[in-house]
């Protein structure tokens, strides 16, 4: 295949092996871009890492099979070379987010979820600056459950209103958002983060609940407006 388009695998190299192909690619080919991680220690798993190459010039077939040869790396009593799988064609955002074994993510596309979560200082790049726009332009609640929005939401600190905004709640959803934002401040002493709430929920009381009058303090006056002309029980 010839691309412009970014593309992706997986390898087996030594890390220093693994650096010292990117930089001669980084000389071959002008302006091409690389990040990587490692994944060690995963059960029932060789090590190997995820690697994404972002050309800015044309990649013909025969420069593809050319880049993959350079990969093979002899090591003394291993009569098979280490390299990589072959190229895919990819883009950041799901590299990136399958790399780190982002949850939500291999949840809202049906793969097998994993116990190892990656932190994103593990991925090493050519350029920090170059992908730090990739990485910004990547909506952090996109593959979340509703729930999970709404945590998400809470545990960074954004008011009732802020987050309503944030994630577009419709007019029609506002009651269930309303209740479920509730949750979240009768259990917020109980959890350090709203997210332990998934993995050991606490049994609510009616002493845990706060007065009706004050659980929406934040709640600003134009939004409690709206919500008491919809005359929902």
């Amino acid at each position: 295949m010839d691309t412009y388009k970014p593309i992706s695998t997986i390898g087996y190299n030594t890390e220093k092996f693994l650096l010292e192909r990117l930089n001669e690619l980084k000389f071959t080919f002008t302006d091409l871009e690389w990040c990587y991680i490692y994944h060690t220690d995963e059960v029932n798993k060789k090590d190997h890492y995820h690697l994404y190459l972002e050309p800015n010039t044309r990649l013909r077939q025969d420069d593809l099979s050319r880049i993959r040869e350079s990969f093979k790396e002899y090591q003394e009593g291993d009569e098979l070379p280490l390299g990589v799988m072959p190229w895919r064609k990819s883009d950041f955002e799901n590299w990136y987010l399958y790399a780190l074994h982002d949850r939500p993510y291999l949840s809202a596309k049906h793969l097998v979820k994993s116990t190892y979560d990656y932190d994103p200082d593990l991925v090493r790049k050519s350029s920090s600056e170059y992908f730090q726009d990739s990485i910004d332009q990547i909506d952090p609640v996109k593959y979340m459950s509703p729930v999970d929005k709404v945590i998400f939401c809470f545990d960074n600190g954004m008011s009732l209103t802020e987050a309503m905004a944030y994630l577009r709640i419709p007019y029609s959803a506002f009651y269930g958002f309303m209740k479920t934002w509730r949750d979240c401040i009768q259990f917020k002493e109980k959890a350090p983060s709203m997210r332990n709430l998934l993995e050991e929920p606490p049994l609510p009381s009616d002493e845990d609940a706060p007065p009706e009058d004050t659980w929406c303090g934040a709640f600003h006056d134009e939004w409690a407006e709206l919500y008491e002309s919809a005359n929902v029980e």
